[in-house]
């Protein structure tokens, strides 16, 4: 089963991967910045765990049913 929804939602995806793909691939500076952020990110949820646990909440629960919620007002 093909919704227009997910085919949209798939292309999204696809597109928004090959943007990230052609602004940090061809520079190298760029291509450290992940790595650098994700190892200053860990050393900060190690000092503190609930850093790790509310970036967790924020990113995967509160933030997207905001964005769910507000949608449907409009």
């Amino acid at each position: 089963f093909k919704s227009e929804a997910a085919i949209s939602i798939a292309l999204v995806h696809f597109l928004f991967n090959s943007a990230g793909l052609f602004i940090f691939l061809p520079y190298r500076p760029l291509r450290r910045l992940p790595g650098l952020l994700s190892g200053r990110f860990r050393k900060l949820t190690q000092r503190n765990r609930m850093i790790g646990f509310l970036y967790i909440v924020l990113m995967f629960f509160l933030i997207p049913f905001l964005l769910i919620y507000f949608n449907k007002m409009y």
